[in-house]
C-alpha cells in the first residue's frame, strides 16, 4: 500500500467514525417551557387550529414553529448564558421552508418570562434591519420580537 492509499483509508475511517457518533436526542436538550408538550401561539386562534392558518398567527411546539405555508423544524436547542453561567434564554437551530420548496437554516432566540415566550428569527431580524423598507404586510408575517402565549388546552 502506498502513502496515498493509506491516507485515503485514514480519511475514510475518520468519516465512518464521525457518522457513527451518537447525536443527542432533541428531548435531551429541551427548554423547560417546551419539555412538557406545551404549545404556544401568537393568537388564541392558533391554539385551536394547531398550526398557522391564512390568518396571521404562528404556533410553536418542541418540534418547531409554524405559520401559513411556512414552517421551521427545530434541530437543537442551546442555552444562552450570561458570563456568570445563568441561562437567560435559548437558541434554537432550525431548518425552515415554505410552499416554494426552498429550505434554509435559521437561528431563533427564545426567551420565556411568566406566560410569554418572545421569539426572534435571525434571518428575519437581519432582513428587517437591512435598510430596505418593509411593508406592513411583511412585518405582520415576520418573527422579529414576536410574543407567543401559552395555549391552556395543551397543558
Amino acid at each position: 500500500m502506498n502513502g496515498g492509499e493509506a491516507a485515503m483509508r485514514k480519511i475514510f475511517l475518520a468519516i465512518i467514525v464521525a457518522l457513527a457518533a451518537p447525536v443527542p436526542a432533541l428531548a435531551d436538550g429541551l427548554p423547560e417551557f417546551l419539555s412538557g408538550g406545551q404549545v404556544w401561539a401568537t393568537d388564541p386562534a392558533g391554539c385551536a387550529a394547531g398550526e398557522g392558518g391564512e390568518e396571521v398567527y404562528f404556533t410553536l411546539r418542541a418540534d418547531g414553529v409554524y405559520g401559513y405555508e411556512f414552517g421551521c423544524t427545530f434541530a437543537q436547542f442551546l442555552p444562552a448564558r450570561t458570563s456568570e453561567g445563568e441561562t437567560v434564554g435559548w437558541i434554537a437551530i432550525a431548518s425552515c421552508g415554505d410552499d416554494s420548496g426552498i429550505s434554509r437554516p435559521d437561528l431563533f432566540n427564545l426567551s420565556a418570562y411568566d406566560s410569554t415566550l418572545t421569539v426572534t428569527s435571525q434571518n428575519e431580524w437581519n432582513s428587517t434591519n437591512d435598510g430596505a423598507e418593509q411593508s406592513e404586510e411583511e412585518l405582520r408575517w415576520s418573527l422579529v420580537h414576536r410574543d407567543f402565549a401559552l395555549c391552556e388546552a395543551a397543558q
